[in-house]
């Protein structure tokens, strides 16, 4: 043996992309799978969406729902190109405690929540339907319009009861957001009629 050292050759990176994602469809795509794309970017440009396919299938959509909750348009926009439709509804509880996004939820409600203005008109323009769908209805959960009317309203109260003494921070920029999205929501043809009485 001689002293040089032995190189080690990659043999995976050389394989074709339809190999590549039949060995990928082996691997969970939490684990294995999301460190087998992070190791070039070969294999990410090869495997981004399939890793997002596989997430969808086997985690009920997951990545959506939190790209809407954190504002993630690249991660949105890999769950759209992986072929998931935006008006899924979450069907088991996900996330943390601070923010679990409940069962029943759609991307546009958890975006609504968190006044995700961007995440609000990008759904919308991807078919995300800005009216009450019937599962929520039965749900219980709120039209969405009504539901960002609501919560523009009850800042605004809770912010006037303190006006004197402290004044959020954040007020303006979340009453101003709530009106960019109502005005989204209507412009997408979200039914007024829900806010009757």
């Amino acid at each position: 043996m001689s002293g040089s050292p032995v190189i080690a050759r990659d043999m995976l990176s050389h394989l074709p992309n339809e190999l590549l994602v039949k060995v990928f469809s082996h691997l969970s795509p939490i684990g294995d799978g999301h460190s087998l794309i992070s190791t070039s970017k070969k294999f990410y440009n090869a495997l981004i969406i399939e890793l997002y396919r596989k997430a969808g299938k086997e985690l009920d959509w997951a990545p959506l729902f939190i790209g809407a909750r954190d504002g993630n348009m690249r991660t949105l926009e890999l769950c759209r190109q992986a072929g998931a439709q935006m008006d899924l509804q979450c069907v088991r509880p996900l996330g943390c405690p601070e923010y679990a996004m409940p069962v029943g939820s759609r991307p546009l409600n958890i975006a609504i929540d968190l006044f995700q203005t961007g995440v609000v008109m990008w759904l919308l323009f991807y078919g995300a339907n800005p009216n009450q769908t019937n599962e929520e209805r039965l749900l219980g959960v709120e039209p969405p319009l009504k539901t960002v009317i609501e919560m523009t309203r009850e800042n605004y109260h809770r912010n006037r009861e303190r006006a004197s003494r402290l004044r959020g921070p954040d007020q303006d920029k979340l009453t101003q957001k709530g009106r960019q999205i109502r005005d989204a929501l209507t412009r997408a043809g979200a039914r007024a009629s829900i806010l009757i009485i």
